[in-house]
């Protein structure tokens, strides 16, 4: 056996015991709720549905995903695996299934229907039906329980049209694939190969011949369906990140004012303010979704808004944040919608309203580089659209190798952990085709604030997205 042999040989077996020891502390992190992993075809609740604290959770299958991922990718003929990726039409299924209503449809039926019963419901072929439902099934999306017959399972429940995911779902089957379809033409042709107007993103490229101008957000105003829609998604979208875990690993009980940024109905501040009663938490937002936040309040949690911990604000974080001197302002999965000249005004804005003890905490992904240079944080040549310097934080070297040394993959995986953190990098291209935008490095975090007059401070793993911790800079 030759070295190279004997080094590929290694890594397999490194990959099967990090394999092994993920999902042993996958079933530990269910045992430790009180109940082991459910059956797939369960359609009963589980503890985990209901969890916020899913941290050790989402790392455990971090790891897990990319071990299975890289090991399938190592044994596997490359043809085999590269049409495995060309050919997937879930999304398509996907789509069918949630226009349909089949997963509603199968209310009816908990221990399945036939496929030809199903099609009557929905108005459909039976055939072509079949055919839709049993390429899910293969993915362990519901079950064939019985031939033709299928029944809903813990999967295809998250397609539900009472669920947000769904709405979540179903906003990347129908409005990123509209945009994908001119992706290549927008990326050669001008005026919008070079161009990061919000305006030339390849959504709107897509929709040109409906004569609108402006942006996506722009494009969603002439289309309140698909606005509401999207309102609903961002709930499943934090359901998804698992973006409660930020209320469990921070050290929110210093603070007793935060100001929520872009804060919509309040998904994170409505959990914020249960939990931590002390603090007084201010919803920012536009006139709209200020009005809806007072309905959701005034109905979900109507004590918070009479004893003043929850308060309403209108402000355009482009424009003015009224609320001034907060110990905190939040901004959670806000500038990832906007290119680097809108982000950096939106920090502007917050600058202006900070104290000189403020904190900016950022919730959102980071995207990470797929090498291994610890010792360097200086930004690569695709981090130039707003950074073209390099940075020197002096003893804020150490506290960043260290959450870059914490947060790497152990070898032989990627250090970004592939698989296991892919959706960091479809969110990038969701962005990309949607508002010419992007989930951003650390140090594109970095190089905005810089112009905002903000410095690092911190930064801690959400186990999919991260909390980034900024201060007024001396």
């Amino acid at each position: 056996m030759s070295t190279s042999d004997s080094s590929q040989a290694d890594n397999i077996e490194r990959l099967l015991s990090l394999i092994n020891s993920a999902a042993r502390s996958a079933v530990a992190e269910y045992n430790k709720m009180g109940s082991g992993p459910p059956p797939l075809d369960s359609t009963q609740s589980h503890p985990t549905d209901v969890q916020e604290d899913v941290l050790q959770l989402k790392k455990a299958i971090r790891l897990l995903e990319a071990t299975c991922d890289q090991l399938c990718a190592t044994l596997a003929p490359p043809q085999h695996t590269m049409m495995n990726r060309a050919q997937n039409a879930e999304w398509a299924c996907i789509l069918v299934v949630i226009e349909a209503g089949i997963v509603d449809a199968l209310d009816k039926y908990p221990e399945g229907a036939h496929v030809d019963v199903l099609a009557k419901d929905v108005n459909m072929d039976t055939g072509k039906l079949g055919r839709v439902l049993r390429l899910l099934a293969t993915r362990n999306c519901f079950v064939e329980v019985d031939t033709n017959l299928f029944a809903n399972n813990r999967l295809s429940l998250q397609l539900h049209s009472g669920n947000p995911v769904s709405d979540l779902a179903h906003c990347h089957v129908t409005l990123t694939p509209k945009a994908a379809t001119v992706l290549c033409d927008n990326l050669t042709q001008d005026p919008y190969r070079l161009s990061y107007e919000f305006s030339n993103a390849p959504f709107m490229h897509s929709v040109q011949d409906e004569g609108l101008t402006g942006g996506f957000f722009d494009w969603m105003k002439a289309h309140p369906e698909k606005r509401s829609m999207f309102g609903r998604a961002m709930i499943g979208m934090g359901k998804v990140m698992g973006s409660s875990n930020v209320l469990y690993h921070y050290d929110w009980n210093r603070v007793s004012t935060i100001c929520d940024v872009g804060s919509g109905i309040g998904t994170f501040a409505m959990p914020f303010s249960r939990m931590f009663p002390k603090a007084t938490i201010t919803l920012v937002d536009l006139p709209g979704p200020i009005a809806q936040a007072k309905e959701f309040w005034a109905k979900d949690y109507p004590e918070a808004v009479a004893e003043g911990r929850s308060v309403f604000v209108e402000g355009d974080f482009f424009v003015d944040i009224p609320v001034k001197d907060q110990q905190v302002y939040y901004v959670s999965n806000i500038l990832h919608n906007w290119p680097d000249a809108e982000a950096a005004n939106i920090l502007k804005t917050v600058r202006k309203a900070m104290g000189t003890d403020s904190r900016v905490i950022l919730h959102e992904y980071v995207v990470q580089h797929l090498n291994r240079n610890v010792g360097s944080i200086s930004p690569s040549s695709d981090d130039n659209m707003v950074i073209t310097f390099h940075f020197n934080f002096s003893s804020k070297d150490t506290v960043l190798t260290s959450f870059r040394s914490s947060t790497q993959a152990p070898q032989p995986l990627l250090p970004n952990f592939d698989m296991g953190s892919v959706r960091t990098y479809y969110q990038d291209f969701t962005m990309l085709v949607t508002y010419n935008s992007r989930e951003r490095t650390l140090a594109e975090f970095n190089g905005l604030m810089m112009q905002a007059q903000l410095e690092f401070e911190s930064i801690h793993d959400m186990g999919e997205t991260c909390l980034v911790v900024y201060k007024c800079a001396e």
